[in-house]
């Protein structure tokens, strides 16, 4: 190459700019890796620079094609050129995208907490026909398709962001440590280009879960990416269910082989030996438990609110949450609603969910108890928390819909059972409210009809599936 251009007397940042469009077009020919080299390395961030430059201008109306951020991200992940001296020639600045950015979102949040809103606007004709019987039909993807708008709303904005463009070429090139140093403050590529992201992690998630299949009695240790992918990933994991419950699997056996490996040690004849081997398991295990602990904050439970109606997800994540105690469990649900807020899709399913939950009630009855009890189901399922809190309080003050609530019930899975736990004792244990009559005898009706609702469900279900004797030990003590 050096030969034919001296012979010839090409301009070597030509020759260099064709060598770098062949490497676009095929970037899975490894023999450009050992030609690029003989060039400049400043001249390279120098071409690529111009290129982006060029999809800049006013009158050129394509995008920026993807070869030519695959093109990019290679050469960085290659060290070839550095991330800082291209990353000055993309558009737009950070701050202009972060301020159109934080501009949107605070819309949509807007948005979002309007829903169920009673508009003191309306005629009295638009509410009766609101209320019409036989009309109760409930919306499992109204935040999902309010997102789609958004993405779509969005859509020739984040086709012209050459810096989302570049992130998703480190994604494609598998380049996790750069990726998630700028992608740190683009949350919105979560949104975007999910399945990128899913492409990776799931490659780890598989070679782990083919690892946990074949060792059974050995610590199974997790790469600190995954997490970080999962941190990453937060609520738009909801997209492939599939790959959410493999990570639930491989997370219950990574725990469950860190807590077999403390039990080994406590057992063994000459603690010592085990230790050695495995470098003090008891820290082993506190890493384990707040990286499950993390996993599930930030990533599990928000994706199962976007889920529509899969008790099959709620289970498995149940499976890696029972492992951990209540003061943990309930730790975790208390954050889960208060995270709700800040992310827009993620508040417009809990308002839906309130919002549905609230038509459902006001007719359920003995006699649509099955039609409209599984209904009730299929919200707790994506919205345990949401759609269990607002039931409770519906009781609370209508102590008629103990009956057919807890008939409804039956359709809970496990973590819905649990996430009722934790709300019953949070009401029981709130301040500001008398639990006695201004008799000073009697009981308050709400404490009544919270009594006797955990009472009929106690006995309806058996306590199988509610355990009794563990709710009263946890009451006592938050009660305190």
């Amino acid at each position: 190459m050096q030969s034919l251009i001296g012979h010839f007397d090409l301009d070597p940042n030509r020759a260099f700019d064709i060598v770098l469009e062949c490497f676009e077009l095929q970037p899975d020919n490894k023999i450009f890796l050992e030609l690029i080299p003989i060039f400049p390395k400043s001249h390279a961030s120098q071409i690529l620079g111009f290129k982006f430059q060029y999809y800049q201008r006013m009158e050129v109306n394509s995008p920026v094609p993807f070869g030519l951020y695959k093109l990019t991200a290679l050469l960085v992940k290659e060290e070839f050129i550095d991330l800082n001296s291209i990353y000055a020639h993309l558009l737009p600045k950070d701050d202009e995208a972060f301020e159109h950015y934080n501009a949107f979102c605070a819309k949509r949040l807007d948005e979002a907490n309007k829903i169920g809103k009673i508009n003191l606007a309306a005629t009295g004709k638009d509410l009766m026909d609101d209320e019409k019987q036989g009309d109760v039909t409930i919306d499992l993807f109204a935040a999902l398709d309010m997102e789609t708008e958004a993405v779509a709303e969005r859509s020739p904005e984040l086709e012209n962001n050459q810096t989302l463009g570049l992130l998703t070429g480190f994604l494609c090139v598998d380049d996790w440590l750069i990726e998630k140093s700028i992608s740190s403050a683009y949350d919105i590529v979560h949104q975007a280009h999910f399945q990128s992201f899913g492409s990776s992690s799931g490659a780890i998630i598989d070679a782990m879960d083919a690892a946990n299949s074949s060792v059974r009695r050995s610590f199974v240790d997790l790469p600190s990416e995954l997490f970080q992918m999962l941190a990453c990933a937060g609520p738009y994991l909801y997209r492939d269910t599939l790959l959410l419950q493999k990570v639930c699997r491989v997370l219950r056996s990574y725990y469950v082989s860190a807590l077999e490996l403390v039990g080994n040690v406590d057992g063994a004849p000459n603690p010592e030996s085990v230790i050695g081997v495995n470098r003090d398991p008891r820290l082993r295990l506190k890493e384990a438990r707040s990286r499950i602990e993390e996993a599930l904050g930030t990533c599990l439970l928000p994706s199962l609110q976007l889920i529509p109606a899969n008790p099959a997800v709620g289970q498995e994540i149940w499976e890696v949450m029972n492992l951990l105690p209540y003061e943990v469990r309930y730790r975790l649900y208390g954050e889960w609603e208060k995270d709700d807020e800040r992310i827009p899709m993620v508040l417009s399913a809990r308002q839906t969910a309130k919002l549905d939950t609230r038509r459902i009630l006001k007719r359920l009855a003995k006699e649509n108890l099955k039609q409209l009890g599984r209904m009730v189901a299929k919200l707790a399922h994506a919205n345990p928390m949401t759609v269990l809190r607002t039931i409770v309080h519906q009781i609370e003050a209508y102590r008629d819909m103990i009956t057919p609530v807890v008939d409804a019930f039956k359709y809970l899975t496990q973590l819905e059972y649990d996430v009722l736990e934790y709300v019953v004792i949070e009401r029981l244990a709130q301040g500001g409210r008398d639990k006695l009559k201004e008799d000073g005898l009697n009981v308050s009706d709400w404490l009544q009809s919270l009594a006797s609702f955990w009472g009929h469900l106690g006995v309806k279900l058996r306590v199988e599936r509610v355990d009794g004797v563990e709710f009263l030990e946890v009451l006592i003590t938050w009660c305190d």
